[in-house]
């Protein structure tokens, strides 16, 4: 009985010790400790001539607006060519054309940005789709 007992514990033993060694291992070398000690942040540097497209980036900026709680881009167009992102179109306050800008800025491989959006407030500015785009997309006024 005792030599039952005594091997049962050697394996929890072990499976225990087992355990602080991963333990240890994992905070050890964790990537956020590892960061902590080369004191450099790599994150953006993608490899050797790698480029993101422009579909993908357009894709991304279009998201990132129409996600935006402060930015309604029903009224926002978005061209990317070699990077360069521009937005045209019409806002109703110079907050949301400067949220709209920074937000694009944040996107990986945006090189610039061109702020083109003309702020209108008011009664000037439709909101929404207008009649073409609604035709397009089956809206009925």
């Amino acid at each position: 009985m005792d030599k039952e007992k005594r091997s049962t514990e050697g394996t929890a033993g072990k499976g225990k010790r087992h355990l602080r060694l991963l333990e240890k291992y994992h905070d050890r070398y964790d990537s956020d400790d590892l960061s902590r000690f080369s004191g450099a942040d790599y994150s953006g540097h993608g490899p050797v001539g790698y480029t993101r497209s422009d579909e993908r980036i357009f894709e991304e900026v279009c998201e990132a607006l129409m996600r935006h709680r402060e930015v309604d881009a029903t009224n926002i167009a978005v061209k990317v060519e070699v990077g360069v992102v521009y937005l045209t179109g019409i806002v109703p306050t110079r907050r949301m054309k400067k949220v709209s800008e920074l937000t694009v800025e944040k996107i990986l491989g945006v090189q610039d940005v061109w702020n083109e959006l003309v702020v209108i407030s008011g009664d000037e500015n439709p909101r929404g789709p207008d009649a073409p785009a609604k035709k397009d997309l089956g809206i009925n006024h």
